[in-house]
């Protein structure tokens, strides 16, 4: 079984993709406690604290960008001390990968995506944002 924060880290990556790419090219903005609460992980994982969710969810962004998936305008800090991310839009490496093909998803990842979260699956978006992300890596270096 994988990591509690590595499923949860896959889980907000595709529903940040989703966001962005359904925003692309326009930049939006993203706030993890927003996002922690809109998309609670499954009831099946271990009991993980809003506050610990929120500070993967941040992380997550934070990771997107420095990886260059993602290019953040501002980063606040509201008196909460939540974490707000503005104008952050998908990066060509990051808009590569959701334009990218891979032959177990037939169709573009960013619209399988799409299409995943339209229908409630944060859980089947983690599985393509994986497939998505290791293809482009594969590709990428030759993997």
């Amino acid at each position: 079984m994988t990591e509690p924060n590595i499923d949860l880290f896959n889980r907000y990556t595709a529903i940040i993709f989703a966001d962005l790419y359904k925003a692309f090219p326009v930049g939006i903005k993203l706030e993890p406690c927003d996002i922690v609460v809109q998309y609670p992980p499954p009831k099946e994982m271990p009991d993980i604290s809003l506050e610990v969710q929120t500070a993967i969810c941040a992380g997550t962004i934070q990771w997107l960008e420095g990886a260059g998936y993602i290019k953040i305008a501002n980063t606040n800090r509201r008196l909460s001390g939540n974490l707000t991310f503005t104008n952050v839009v998908l990066t060509v490496k990051g808009l590569e990968v959701l334009k990218g093909m891979p032959d177990s998803l037939g169709n573009p990842a960013g619209e399988q995506l799409l299409s995943a979260m339209k229908t409630g699956g944060a859980e089947a978006g983690k599985t393509l944002i994986s497939l998505a992300i290791t293809s482009a890596w594969a590709a990428l270096y030759g993997g």
